[in-house]
């Protein structure tokens, strides 16, 4: 593949981590 698909599907992935991490902070929290 392109190196600009490969960075955008890093990005993407990147993303639905940071959600993921997120919503485990705001349970933790709770």
């Amino acid at each position: 593949k392109n190196l600009l698909e490969k960075c955008q599907l890093i990005h993407i992935a990147g993303s639905l981590d940071f959600e993921k991490i997120s919503k485990i902070m705001l349970n933790k929290n709770i």
